[in-house]
């Protein structure tokens, strides 16, 4: 072995110029250079790309049956005679699209997660007992012959957390439950303590979790080699990374009341918030509100032309007005005012954010009153103080409406 490669295995992490003195010389030059960071940068953009490359499928993993089911809902309607049935059938679709909603969130936190940045709950009153029913009708759509019983003691609790992790914690445990439950049982329990906590377990009869295993099983991307079943490896991720960001626990035990299975328990600080109106004391008086109240004008801000003509349909009642980019609709805001402007983020031309950034400028500089607006995006972007409110996409009908009749009620019309 020579000098050069003598030298070469001893710095395996230089970068080496090896410059000889000359012939007959017994010694040479060595100019060294740490590649130590440019290796490490390296291997964390690849773990980086994987990631996001395994994010990306299961996202579409998780999103193939909801979007099959809600396909064939489309497809039946067509058909001669659907109408009769057709209310089961848009429920069927409702819950479909629930499912895909909870995915695409679900899918946006963790992206974040993993590109490192940092995500905060949006705390508000939730009902809990809105929130099992609602998992009883969404947790059907992916039913089994395994039946899941429901065990609450929280009726009426109205609890001030972040609606969408809590559900993304309830419905991920559900969902590792009856993937991996082929036989017995599976039992759902959420109650309160004495200290002030909400506790949410999950019992099965399913395969079990060696004790080994146990903490591996909330690493993002990763599935036991014992479990066959099709599995993303992202719900217990999802569930502990959302468990902890509230101030919560998440832990796993044998489930000793079978030869076989886990228990799943989560425990989570437990604030309550005053009573609030239950849907269906909201939906008649809504109903009522959107017959009276014609003198709104709304502007939609959009690209997608689909979108602007689902929600100039529900919003058919007012005066709508539309705007396919960021340019065109600053240019209509500063010579007319709106009961209430709905404005997408990501759109050619100019984006929502440049837009309503430049129109606060010119109402600071001409002295005109603050136009109200609403935000709509799946993102959880940070720069939205120039905004008014904020609507997480998909909007649903009853948010876009709501919000108007809100409005007008708050300016006396």
């Amino acid at each position: 072995m020579g000098v050069r490669e003598m030298i070469a295995m001893t710095f395996p992490d230089m970068r080496l110029d090896l410059i000889e003195r000359g012939a007959g010389v017994p010694w040479m030059l060595v100019i060294g250079e740490d590649v130590t960071a440019d290796w490490t940068s390296q291997t964390a953009q690849s773990r980086l790309a994987d990631a996001k490359l395994a994010l990306a499928l299961s996202t579409a993993h998780d999103l193939r049956t909801p979007l099959m089911n809600f396909a064939l809902v489309l497809d039946y309607l067509r058909l001669p005679g659907a109408a009769e049935d057709a209310d089961d059938v848009l429920d069927e679709a409702d819950t479909n699209v629930e499912v895909m909603k909870s995915v695409i969130a679900q899918t946006i936190d963790v992206g974040r997660l993993v590109c490192g940045h940092h995500v905060q709950p949006n705390v508000q009153p939730v009902n809990l007992t809105n929130l099992v029913r609602r998992l009883k009708i969404v947790c059907g759509v992916t039913d089994t012959s395994v039946p899941v019983t429901y065990v609450t003691d929280v009726e009426d609790f109205i609890m001030l957390t972040d609606p969408e992790w809590l559900w993304q914690i309830c419905f991920n445990l559900l969902m590792n439950a009856k993937r991996f439950t082929l036989r017995g049982s599976i039992r759902f329990t959420m109650r309160a303590t004495s200290t002030r906590h909400l506790v949410v377990e999950v019992r099965d009869t399913g395969i079990g979790i060696p004790v080994e295993d146990r903490e591996i099983i909330f690493e993002r991307f990763r599935t036991l080699q014992n479990r066959k079943q099709e599995s993303t490896g992202l719900g217990l991720y999802i569930v502990k990374s959302k468990t902890e960001l509230l101030g919560g626990t998440v832990a796993v035990y044998s489930n000793n009341d079978s030869e076989c299975g886990s228990v799943f328990v989560v425990t989570l600080p437990l604030e309550l918030a005053e009573d609030e109106p239950g849907p269906e004391e909201q939906e008649e008086p809504l109903l009522q509100r959107v017959v009276d109240s014609s003198a709104a004008s709304v502007l939609i801000i959009e690209d997608t032309s689909s979108v602007r003509r689902l929600m100039k349909r529900i919003l058919t009642r007012f005066h709508v007005h539309e705007a396919v980019n960021g340019a065109e609709a600053l240019q209509m805001m500063q010579k007319h005012m709106y009961t209430v402007v709905f404005c997408d983020v990501f759109m050619p031309v100019m984006d929502g954010i440049q837009c309503v950034r430049q129109l606060r400028e010119f109402e600071r500089r001409t002295g005109r009153d603050r136009q109200y607006i609403v935000m709509m995006s799946a993102n959880n972007l940070s720069n939205t103080d120039d905004f008014d409110m904020k609507l997480p996409k998909p909007v649903s009908s009853k948010a876009l409406l709501q919000t108007v009749l809100d409005r007008l009620e708050y300016q006396g019309q």
